[in-house]
C-alpha cells in the first residue's frame, strides 16, 4: 500500500475516553506501530487552549471548533483545516462518529462543523471514511445531512449499526462492518488496581460499571447506560438481605464547576434513597491503559444499557474473564451468547436483573465458568484484526 499518512477526526481524544475514543486511540497506535504517519483533529481539553502535541507517536491538533457545542464561523474552520491538510498531507481522512455529533442537546451545531470540514477536504480530493459507532437512533432528521454525504466508505462497528443506517438511507459509496478490537492479552495478565484490590479485600463480590454515572454536560443521570435500573435492582437485593456486594462506578471527578456539584448532590441523594450507603464506591475517570487493572479487580460488569451499538466495555470485561450483563438489544447480541459467555436482561425489568445478580453473587463456580468462556471468545476480536480490515478498506479507495 502506498498510502502512509492517515488523519483522523474525533470529537474527543485521549485523555478524554469513551468507547469510540478508545477504538480511535487503539487504531491510531496500531497504525503508528506499522509505520504510518498518523494525526488526529479533535477538541481542546479542559483548559480550552488550542495546541498541537504528540501522544504515542500521534500528532494531535486540538481545536475549539471541534467542540460540538461551540458555534464557529465557516471561514475559521476552513482556513485552519487547509493549514492542517497542507502540513500533514493525509492520504486518507478517517472520521470517527463524524456523522453523529457528541455532547450537548443541539446536534445541529456539530452537524454544521462536519459539513464545513467535509467540504474543505472534498476540495482537496482526499478520500474520506466515516467510522460509525452510532446507529442514528436519536435526532435522525438533524443528522440526515451527514448521512447524505458521499462518504467514500462507511465503516459500521456492528451489523446492528449497518442495518439501522440502511433503514434510514445513506449515500456512502461502500459499506462494511468491522468489529471493534482489543488487545486481549492486556486484560489477561493485568493485576488488580490498588483501588480495586482494597475494595476486593472486604470479601464482597465486586460489581463494576465502567460507565459514567452522570452526564458531563448536564449533570443528569446517564439514561443510556440505564444505571437507574442497576440501582433499583441493588435496592431489591438489600431488601432481600443479599448484602455481599459492592458496586464500583465512575464519578465525574476530573470535571469541575456546577456540573460536578450537581452530579455529586444527585449521586449522594440517590444512594441514600436506595439504602445503598456503603454499597457504592465512586472512582475518577480511568486512563484507558489502566482499565485492565479495574476489570481484573471485579467479578461482574453490569451495564444494562438501553442500547449499545457495539459495547466495547463488555468485550474488555470478557477478555479479563469476567461475567458481563448487558441488555438484549443492539450490538452486544453479536458476540454475547446468553448463559454461555455472559447474560442479557430486559432493560426495563429490575426484578429479573436483581434475580440474576443474586444468583451470580451466590455462585462463584458459575461466575468462573461463564468468565472462562468469555475470555476464550473475546480473543476473536483483536486490534490487529480490526486494523487489518481497515487497511484493506484504505487499499480499496486509494
Amino acid at each position: 500500500m502506498t498510502k502512509k499518512s492517515i488523519m483522523f477526526f474525533g470529537w474527543l481524544f485521549y485523555p478524554k475516553i469513551g468507547g469510540a475514543e478508545t477504538i480511535l486511540l487503539n487504531q491510531a497506535r496500531e497504525l503508528v506501530k506499522r509505520g504510518y504517519k498518523v494525526s488526529v483533529l479533535t477538541s481542546v481539553l479542559n483548559d480550552e487552549v488550542e495546541k498541537e502535541e504528540k501522544i504515542f507517536g500521534i500528532k494531535v491538533f486540538r481545536r475549539k471548533y471541534v467542540d460540538p457545542r461551540s458555534q464557529q464561523n465557516e471561514s475559521i474552520i476552513r482556513n485552519d483545516v487547509i493549514k492542517i491538510l497542507n502540513q500533514e498531507k493525509p492520504d486518507i481522512f478517517h472520521f470517527h462518529n463524524g456523522s453523529y455529533p457528541s455532547g450537548g442537546s443541539d446536534k445541529s451545531i456539530g452537524v454544521k462543523t462536519i459539513l464545513f470540514i467535509y467540504k474543505t477536504i472534498k476540495e482537496y480530493g482526499i478520500p474520506m471514511v466515516e467510522h460509525a459507532h452510532n446507529a442514528q437512533l436519536k435526532n435522525p432528521e438533524t443528522t440526515k445531512p451527514l448521512r447524505d454525504l458521499e462518504w467514500d466508505y462507511l465503516i459500521c462497528v456492528s451489523d446492528f449499526v449497518r442495518k439501522e443506517w440502511k433503514k434510514l438511507g445513506t449515500k456512502a459509496k461502500k459499506i462494511k462492518v468491522v468489529y471493534n478490537g482489543i488487545d486481549a492479552d492486556k486484560f489477561v495478565i493485568a493485576q488488580k488496581s490498588q483501588i480495586m484490590d482494597k475494595i476486593k479485600k472486604n470479601g464482597k463480590v465486586v460489581l463494576f460499571s465502567p460507565a459514567r454515572l452522570f452526564s458531563l454536560t448536564t449533570g443528569q443521570l446517564n439514561k443510556q447506560k440505564n444505571l437507574a435500573l442497576v440501582f433499583e435492582a441493588l435496592e431489591l437485593l438489600i431488601k432481600e438481605k443479599t448484602n455481599e456486594f459492592v458496586l464500583v462506578s465512575i464519578s465525574n471527578e476530573v470535571y469541575g464547576g456546577e456540573v460536578k456539584r450537581k452530579a455529586k448532590e444527585k449521586m449522594e441523594k440517590m444512594i441514600k434513597e436506595k439504602g445503598l450507603e456503603g454499597k457504592v464506591e465512586l472512582i475518577p475517570v480511568i486512563d484507558p491503559d489502566e482499565m485492565p487493572q479495574y476489570y481484573a479487580g471485579c467479578d461482574i460488569v453490569c451495564v444494562p444499557a438501553l442500547y449499545e451499538t457495539f459495547g466495547l466495555m463488555y468485550l474488555e470485561a470478557m477478555a479479563a474473564g469476567k461475567v458481563v450483563i448487558a441488555s438484549n438489544t443492539g450490538g452486544p447480541k453479536e458476540f454475547i451468547v446468553d448463559g454461555e459467555n455472559g447474560y442479557f436482561v430486559d432493560p426495563e425489568n429490575a426484578i429479573k436483573l436483581a434475580t440474576l445478580l443474586k444468583t451470580l453473587i451466590n455462585d462463584q463456580k458459575l461466575r468462573e465458568r461463564i468468565g472462562k468462556n468469555a475470555a476464550k471468545d473475546a480473543k476473536k476480536y483483536s486490534v490487529k484484526l480490526m486494523v487489518d480490515k481497515i487497511i484493506e478498506i484504505y487499499k480499496e479507495i486509494e
